[in-house]
């Protein structure tokens, strides 16, 4: 992989999403992102494989999801490329997340950054430096004092 990320503990049987930003130039180059999936003592258990997506010059999204096997501790997320790089290339991940995905949610999760325009009942935050930090987005519930 050239991008490889531990991403904490995982349910058994939950299903997960992980998807990224990823751009690669000058040569067109073909990537998946994977799940990898282990055991409490770091066993290395099936991985969840997504499709291929082709990269080429600007930023695409590369995702997965899959269901936490049975005996699953904890899981890795990785963006591979399905050939040799050639030399040269320049690849550059520019955001990344993974998450227990609820029923009914979109598949992949939707792109935003701390730049994202609010939208009414949702913002978007840096949580530090523009660009150099992990992003929030926060649903508000609207109240009202009128009854």
């Amino acid at each position: 992989p050239f991008q490889s990320t531990a991403v904490g503990t995982v349910t058994p049987g939950k299903t997960y999403a992980a998807a990224f930003q990823v751009a690669a130039a000058p040569a067109p180059l073909n990537v998946r992102a994977h799940i990898e999936w282990r055991t409490a003592g770091g066993a290395a258990l099936p991985a969840s494989i997504g499709s291929t997506v082709v990269l080429s010059g600007s930023y695409g999204t590369v995702a997965v999801q899959g269901v936490a096997p049975a005996t699953a501790s904890y899981a890795l997320v990785a963006v591979f490329s399905t050939a040799a790089i050639p030399g040269g290339q320049i690849i550059a991940v520019r955001q990344g997340g993974f998450v227990e995905q609820l029923a009914g949610e979109a598949f992949p999760p939707a792109f935003f950054d701390g730049a994202t325009t609010d939208k009414v009942g949702v913002s978007y935050d840096w949580t530090g430096t523009a660009d150099l930090s992990t992003s929030t987005e926060t649903t508000r519930t609207p109240t009202s004092a009128n009854r």
